[in-house]
C-alpha cells in the first residue's frame, strides 16, 4: 500500500511541477488578467455577436459552446506546447532518457490543465448565467459536469497530439494558432456545423469537443437519454483515440531521435 501511495504522490507532484514550470503565471495579477478577465470578455463578445448574427435573445447554445472552447488556452497553448517548451529549454533529452513510464508522463501533464480549464469554463458559464439568462436545470447539473469533464479530457488529448507533432516542426506558433482556429470552426461552438461544407462536416464528426458541446446543449432542455449517452461515449472514444495517436507519435519521434540524434535539432 505504501508503494502505491508513494507512486500516486509522485505522479501528482510531477504533474504539478510540470504545470508550474511550463504554464503557470508569474504572479496572481497576470493569472487573473489572462484566465479571468480575458474569458469574461470573450464570452461577452461572442454572446453579443451571436445575438446579432442569429437575431435572437436565446443564445444559451452559443454561450455553452464558447464557454467550452475557453479550455483551448490550456489544451493548445498548455498541453500542446509542452514538449515544444521542453525542447526549447533543453530538457527534452532528459525525458527521453528517463526510465519513467512515458505514458504516465503524458497523463500527468494533462491533469492540472484539466482542473485549470474546468475553472475557466465555469467562469464563462457564470457570465452567461449572470448577464445572458443562461439556465441549466438543477436536475441536469451533475450530468452537465460529467459532460464537461469528458470534453476537457478530449480537448487535452488533442493537445498531446499537437505537442508530439510540434516536435517535427521548426516554427510552431503558426501551427498552434491554426489548431486553435480549427477547433473554433469544426466544433460548432460559434455557428451550426450544418453550415460548413459537407467535407468539413465529416471532419467535424471526428473533432474532439464537437460531441461534448452538442451533449451539453441538450441538457439545457429535455433530452433523449440514449442520444446523450451516445454523444458522451463518442466524445470519450474520440479523446482516447487522439491520446493514443499522440503517444504513438511521440514514441515514433523518440525512436527517430535516438537513431539520428536530431531531437534537439530545431
Amino acid at each position: 500500500m505504501n508503494f502505491i501511495r508513494e507512486g500516486i504522490r509522485r505522479f501528482f507532484y510531477q504533474s504539478l511541477i510540470n504545470y508550474k514550470g511550463l504554464f503557470a503565471w508569474v504572479d496572481v495579477k497576470s493569472y487573473i488578467f489572462m484566465k479571468v478577465f480575458a474569458p469574461i470578455l470573450k464570452i461577452v463578445f461572442f454572446s453579443i455577436l451571436s445575438s446579432y448574427a442569429f437575431k435572437t435573445t436565446d443564445i444559451s447554445t452559443w454561450i455553452i459552446g464558447n464557454s467550452f472552447l475557453l479550455c483551448t488556452s490550456n489544451a493548445i497553448y498548455g498541453v500542446g506546447n509542452d514538449l515544444i517548451l521542453e525542447r526549447r529549454f533543453g530538457t527534452l533529452r532528459f525525458i527521453v532518457a528517463s526510465p519513467y513510464n512515458k505514458f504516465l508522463i503524458f497523463l500527468g501533464r494533462s491533469i492540472f490543465h484539466v482542473i485549470d480549464s474546468f475553472i475557466t469554463v465555469i467562469i464563462g458559464l457564470t457570465v452567461g448565467y449572470l448577464f445572458f439568462e443562461l439556465t441549466i436545470p438543477l436536475e441536469n447539473l451533475a450530468v452537465f459536469m460529467g459532460v464537461l469533464s469528458v470534453s476537457l479530457y478530449s480537448a487535452m488529448s488533442i493537445g498531446i497530439t499537437i505537442s508530439s507533432l510540434g516536435l517535427c516542426l521548426r516554427e510552431v506558433h503558426m501551427f498552434l494558432n491554426v489548431s486553435e482556429m480549427s477547433l473554433v470552426v469544426l466544433t460548432g461552438a460559434s455557428f451550426p456545423i450544418s453550415r460548413l461544407p459537407l467535407f468539413l462536416q465529416k471532419v467535424s464528426y471526428f473533432t474532439p469537443m464537437s460531441r461534448g458541446i452538442e451533449a451539453a446543449r441538450l441538457l439545457v432542455d429535455s433530452y433523449d437519454g440514449a442520444h446523450l449517452f451516445g454523444l458522451i461515449l463518442g466524445e470519450f472514444l474520440i479523446g482516447s483515440l487522439f491520446m493514443i495517436i499522440g503517444y504513438l507519435l511521440f514514441l515514433y519521434v523518440e525512436k527517430l531521435s535516438r537513431k539520428y540524434a536530431t531531437l534537439d535539432l530545431y
